[in-house]
């Protein structure tokens, strides 16, 4: 992983503190929250899904270890895996390889998404989330995901536009410096024509 991106993700999930400046979620210092709080209240999905030797629910519940049936099985409609767990020999109880070898890269990545789903969070940070899926599978996500994120926060860290669609705001780091910050509209522009509105 690139290290500015790896410092940026710990950062945001509360794992490093800065040496200047603040990391604020409500205008309250992450160092100042409850790491409980922090990660029922932050969803984290990294690049590299990351699954263990275990059920398909058991790898779910990381996210939510008290989590209902019915809150597993609605992160997963969610995350549009309900369906290829239903095709799966014992569906939830499905016991997956290490990593879960068995599953596609695009799987793996859709069941770490619906695991950050499962605590319904209000701050969701995304690595690059879709970058094992085929763009069909990728725009089916992305129209499920623009409702659920209507009213959260969405840190999406990605080199792929067609993620663009959810975001408002679009920040450009180039070797660790911020070189473009603003409207989504306004950067895009400016990014086309190479000088500012």
């Amino acid at each position: 992983m690139d290290p500015v991106k790896r410092h940026l993700l710990r950062l945001l999930a509360g794992i490093y503190e800065p040496n200047e400046g603040s990391v604020q979620i409500d205008q309250t210092e992450v160092g100042h929250i409850h790491p409980e709080d922090l990660r029922r209240g932050v969803g984290v999905v990294l690049q590299t899904p990351m699954l263990f030797s275990g059920s398909v629910k058991e790898n779910l519940l990381l996210g939510k270890p008290d989590a209902t049936d019915e809150e597993v099985i609605e992160a997963a409609k969610q995350a549009g895996i309900d369906e290829f767990i239903g095709q799966l020999p014992d569906g939830y109880e499905t016991v997956l390889t290490e990593r879960g070898q068995q599953l596609s890269g695009g799987q793996r990545q859709a069941m770490c998404i619906a695991r950050s789903l499962i605590s319904n969070p209000s701050v969701i940070i995304l690595d690059e989330p879709t970058s094992a899926m085929d763009s069909g599978t990728e725009q089916q996500l992305m129209v499920r995901l623009k409702l659920l994120f209507e009213h959260k926060t969405v840190i999406i860290i990605t080199h792929r536009g067609t993620l663009l669609a959810l975001v408002d705001r679009v920040i450009v780091i180039d070797s660790g410096r911020i070189v473009a910050d603003g409207p989504k509209e306004e950067v895009l522009k400016t990014a086309k024509t190479g000088t500012p509105s």
